[in-house]
């Protein structure tokens, strides 16, 4: 039962067949964007450790690797031998996620294998799932027209487009995000009964242990239940929330005090010491537009028309749209979080779109709800911004994925080297340890055979006597033609090849000319 006040679902009937034919050519533009490319850039070590390596269950493993001691045979970091998919509920203290993502890309990778296309399809289904999701909950608002420009502005975004072609959880995050919107206005149209409950309880775990910034987005739908439902629905949706959150913390809060500690140092890159207050309010101004667009090279009248298109009238032209409130709450919930943190720890992770990537649904429902002005003209302004997101995607389109470094070619260059030729590892400044190169390598080159080091410092006596019966050894990080003098000495190097923010990888020979050899013929192009 549900009090007299509840909006009230847009019957069924008003959507034909011609509104599903669209949202099918929608899918297939969306799907086809998604898809091209898709491994055309290499994984990152966000995808190679946050997404492959964690989905293992191997947990902090590879980080453990004794320093300075040749291995082998290598450990490998893929899913053969990999433990079974519980163990990653309790192997995450290295990383800053809950498990959820972890465990759900595990059973996808167990079908569809380890492949960066395999990986990253993933996040594109997600993604294409959340666009018919939101197309029947934005009909049930607000009619089928408008839920279909709610579905073009999502497959047409730029932040959906970017996240959808990378192993990382938004997608699935903003897909939870939204079935969690969907069963809260379940309750609010037919009534808070015990199944509805139960799946708005159910809505709120998955999407708080995707991922820890959805903390703000569940805050504005709990505060949406407070300001609009009444009697027992109020109530017992209220209830159901805090009984999802101390559920969630009975079960993940042993795990997330592991690692509590790495929620700040794997954040120290966006410390951002010239922030303040009016410069974050300002980024928090941008966030709408920075989703449909660009990040912060977007036009100043495109940024600004996009913010007072959903922070503003959406209250503005409240009056007989009380269904816009709970879109809005969902955004603001979302970007006042952000902006707290960021105001706190001096940081500016607003200015990633990932970071408010959960809020995409909500924002896409309000800038299509049509104006409130006679005939066509309504309709103008969200006609307007599937125009422009058209435009923006066809030129993200035209340029492909954006860099994220020739680790694929690193690890290919590595490969080059002989077949008992150690590999050493060693880290840079700014992704820290060795191990991601190691990934890297063990994720494009697998079951080599290879001995592996892990080097932190320049190498001890001990560590050159365990090389020094070996002819040539290959030195892979950040810089090795730089650093190879300082870290291995005696040793000189040969061919060394460097790759744009991937990294490089030097053969390196003994200086001793009476016991060195010519290179390999396999170390050579």
């Amino acid at each position: 039962m549900h009090t007299s006040n509840a909006a009230q679902p847009i019957s069924t009937s008003s959507t034909r067949w011609f509104h599903w034919a669209i949202l099918g050519a929608l899918l297939a533009i969306g799907a086809m964007i998604r898809r091209d490319r898709l491994e055309h850039e290499s994984f990152w070590p966000d995808e190679f450790w946050g997404a492959n390596y964690l989905a293992t269950g191997r947990g902090n493993s590879v980080f453990e690797l004794r320093p300075g001691v040749l291995l082998e045979p290598p450990p490998h970091m893929g899913l053969a031998g990999a433990p079974s998919w519980p163990h990653i509920w309790t192997n995450m203290q290295s990383a800053v996620h809950p498990p959820i993502y972890s465990i759900l890309l595990r059973w996808w990778m167990d079908i569809f294998g380890e492949r960066d296309v395999a990986v990253r399809s993933f996040s594109v289904v997600m993604s294409l799932i959340g666009m018919i999701l939101l197309f029947d909950t934005v009909r049930r608002t607000s009619g089928p027209t408008t839920g279909l420009i709610a579905a073009a502005l999502m497959a047409l975004a730029i932040s959906q487009i970017d996240e959808s072609q990378e192993a990382r959880p938004y997608t699935l995050l903003a897909l939870f995000g939204l079935l969690t919107c969907r069963a809260m206005l379940e309750v609010e149209w037919h009534g808070p009964t015990l199944w509805r409950l139960a799946l708005l309880g159910l809505a709120v775990i998955a999407t708080a242990l995707t991922h820890y910034f959805a903390a703000g987005a569940l805050a504005g739908l709990g505060i949406y239940a407070l300001v609009r439902l009444r009697g027992r629905a109020r109530i017992r949706v209220l209830i159901t929330f805090v009984a999802a959150v101390a559920l969630m913390i009975a079960v993940w809060f042993p795990w997330f005090w592991q690692q509590h500690g790495q929620l700040s140092t794997q954040q120290n890159w966006s410390y951002d010491k010239r922030a303040t207050i009016p410069l974050t309010l300002l980024r928090a101004l941008f966030v709408p537009a920075m989703h449909l667009y660009f990040d912060f090279h977007t036009e100043w009248g495109l940024m600004i028309s996009t913010a007072v298109l959903v922070y503003v009238l959406p209250l503005v032209f409240l009056r007989g749209r009380q269904h816009l409130l709970i879109w809005w709450f969902w955004v603001i919930g979302t970007v006042a979080s952000l902006t707290i943190y960021d105001g706190l720890s001096h940081t500016w992770l607003i200015g990633y779109a990932k970071y408010s990537f959960i809020l995409t649904p909500a924002l896409f429902a309000l800038l299509a709800e049509p104006l409130p002005w006679p005939g066509w003209r309504g309709w103008s302004i969200p006609a307007i911004l599937v125009v422009s997101a058209a435009v923006f995607a066809n030129e993200r389109w035209r340029e492909g994925p954006g860099a994220r470094g020739d680790w694929r070619d690193v690890a290919l260059a590595a490969n080059r080297a002989g077949p008992h030729d150690p590999l050493i590892f060693y880290p840079s400044s700014f992704w820290g340890s060795p191990a991601f190169w190691y990934m890297a390598f063990d994720h494009y080159v697998p079951n080599s055979q290879r001995p592996i080091m892990m080097l932190h410092d320049p190498a001890s006596e001990a560590t050159l006597r365990q090389l020094a019966k070996y002819p040539r050894i290959w030195l892979i990080g950040p810089n090795p033609m730089q650093d190879a003098a300082k870290l291995l000495p005696g040793w000189k190097g040969q061919l060394p090849r460097n790759y744009p923010d991937g990294g490089g990888v030097e053969e390196l020979d003994r200086e001793n000319p009476a016991t060195s050899t010519a290179p390999s013929p396999a170390a050579r192009p």
